[in-house]
C-alpha cells in the first residue's frame, strides 16, 4: 500500500511538472543538440543523510506499574547517517544514449542500556523460549525478565547499478530520460540483546562470600552481590541477510530555470528484486542445578543431584547439621549452567520491490562542474527477517530441538537530504 501511494503521488508530480512546460513545447523543437557534446565522462559523488524508517529494532519491553499498559516494546530508532553514493557515466557518441554504473554504502549502529537493580521490569524479547517446566527459561525467576539490559543494533546497505539511459524527449526548457539496468542489493541487520540480573534475587549465602571477582564498578548497576552464585546475563543475537539482484526502469524530468545553468530535475524508479534471505539466532540461557546431594535426614530439606534449583531459591540458604563440625551450606553443592540454542539458520529465497523517488535542484558553475541538492526517498520491501526459537527442548541423546520459531519480515524506508557532486570530461 505504501508503494502504491508513493507511485501514485510521483506519477501527479511529474503530470504537473511536465504540464507546466509544456507551452513552450509548441514553439521550441525538440532534440536541439548544438553545443552539446557528442560524448563525454562524468564522475559523481552525493552524500546522502538517510533517515532510515520501519527499521525500528524491539529487543525487549518495559512493564511500568504507574502505566496501565502491561509492557511496553522498547524501540531503538538508528539515527540519521551518510550514505556515500559514487557514480561513473559515459556518453555514447552519436547521440546513442549513456551508460551509468554506481556503487553506495551506508551503515548504522545504535546503543541503548538501562539498569534498576532489584526492579525485574524488563521482559527479554529476544530470548528463546523453552516449555514450561523445563531447564534454561529465560530470566533469572524464569520468567522472562530482567531488571537491566545492554542492546545493541547494527544495519548496513551495499548497492551496485549498472543502466543505460537514452532521452525521450527534448525542448529548450524540459528534459526526459528512461533508463533501464540491472541492480545488486545486499541489506544486513543485526541485533544483540544482553539481560541482566543486577541485584540477584538469591537469598543471602551464610556466612558471606569472599569469592567475588571484580568490584561493583565492573557489574551494571554496580551491585555486587552472591558473587559465588551471581546469576549470568542471558544473551541473544538476531540477524539475517537479504542479497537480491533484478531489473530497474526509471524516468526523470529536467526543467530549465535559468539559461542551462539552473535545473529542477525529479525523477523514480523502481525494482523488482529476486534472490535470497539468510536468517540467523543465537543465544544462551542459564539456571541452578544442584551438583551434589545436600540432604538434611531430619528434615528432608535440601536439594539431591540434578534438582534444578528455581525461584525463590530457598535451598540457597539451608544448612545441614554437621555433628563434627560447622553446618553445611546446600549453596555448596548448588551451581549455575547454561542451556544454548545453538545457532539457527534459514536461508530461503526471497523477492523485494524497490521505489526511488527524488527532486533536486542543479547548479552548473561551469562546464566540467555541476553542484546538486534535494530530497530522496528509497522503500525497500521484505529485506528483514527475524528469526527466535519457541519450545526448545534436549533429545535422549542430549541434542537441542527447536520445533518452531517466531518470524517476523520487516521492511524499511530510507529517506533525507542529499548533496551531489558531478565532474565532467569532454
Amino acid at each position: 500500500m505504501i508503494l502504491q501511494s508513493k507511485v501514485r503521488g510521483l506519477t501527479a508530480l511529474l503530470a504537473m511538472m511536465v504540464l507546466a512546460a509544456a507551452p513552450a513545447w509548441s514553439q521550441e523543437e525538440a532534440g536541439e543538440d548544438e553545443g552539446r557534446p557528442t560524448h563525454s565522462l562524468s564522475f559523481g559523488y552525493e552524500g546522502w543523510y538517510a533517515q532510515p524508517a520501519g527499521l525500528e529494532y524491539s529487543p525487549g519491553t518495559i512493564s511500568d506499574p504507574d502505566v496501565s499498559v502491561a509492557n511496553q516494546s522498547v524501540k531503538i530508532v538508528p539515527d540519521a547517517n551518510r550514505n556515500d553514493r559514487f557514480d561513473v557515466r559515459f556518453q555514447l557518441p552519436g547521440n546513442m544514449g549513456r551508460v551509468i554504473g554506481g556503487y553506495s554504502a551506508v551503515d548504522y549502529s545504535s546503543r541503548d542500556e538501562d539498569y534498576q537493580p532489584g526492579q525485574y521490569i524488563f521482559g527479554e524479547s529476544l530470548a528463546f523460549t523453552v516449555p514450561t517446566g523445563n531447564v534454561g527459561a529465560p530470566g533469572v525467576n524464569d520468567d522472562a525478565f530482567s531488571d537491566g539490559y545492554l542492546y545493541s543494533t547494527a544495519t548496513s546497505l551495499r548497492e551496485w547499478v549498472i543502466a543505460y539511459q537514452r532521452d525521450a524527449f527534448r525542448t529548450q526548457r524540459v528534459e526526459g530520460r528512461w533508463s533501464i539496468g540491472w541492480r545488486s542489493t545486499r541489506h544486513r541487520r543485526n541485533q544483540d540483546a544482553t539481560y541482566y540480573a543486577v541485584l540477584s534475587p538469591l537469598p543471602p549465602l551464610l556466612p558471606p562470600t569472599t569469592d567475588c571477582v571484580g568490584t561493583p564498578e565492573d557489574v551494571p548497576g554496580g551491585v555486587l552481590l552472591n558473587c559465588a552464585l551471581s546469576p549470568q546475563p542471558d544473551t541473544a543475537a538476531v540477524g539475517s541477510t537479504y542479497d537480491g539482484r533484478g531489473l530497474e526502469a526509471r524516468f526523470e524530468v529536467d526543467i530549465n530555470l535559468w539559461r542551462d545553468k539552473l535545473v529542477l530535475e525529479t525523477g523514480a524508479g523502481y525494482t523488482v528484486q529476486r534472490g535470497k534471505m539468510t536468517a540467523d539466532f543465537s543465544g544462551t540461557n542459564n539456571y541452578y542445578i544442584c551438583t551434589g546431594d545436600a540432604i538434611d535426614p531430619s528434615t528432608g530439606e535440601g536439594c539431591h543431584t540434578g534438582d534444578i534449583v528455581t525461584y525463590p531459591f530457598s535451598e540457597i540458604s539451608q544448612l545441614i547439621p554437621n555433628p563434627g563440625g560447622q553446618p553445611i551450606q546446600v549453596s555448596d553443592s548448588v551451581a549455575q549452567q547454561s542451556v544454548s540454542a545453538g545457532t539457527l539458520t534459514q536461508t530461503e529465497g526471497a523477492s523485494s520491490d524497490i521505489l526511488d523517488i527524488d527532486i533536486a535542484l542543479r547548479w552548473r558553475i561551469m562546464d566540467w562542474f555541476e553542484v546538486s541538492g534535494g530530497f530522496r526517498t528509497t522503500s525497500y520491501s521484505n529485506v528483514g527477517l527475524d528469526l527466535i526459537p519457541q519450545d526448545v527442548t534436549r533429545s535422549v541423546s542430549g541434542a537441542l530441538v527447536v520445533p518452531r520459531t517466531t518470524v517476523k519480515k520487516t521492511s524499511v524506508t530510507y529517506e533525507g537530504f542529499f548533496i551531489g557532486l558531478l565532474f565532467s570530461f569532454f
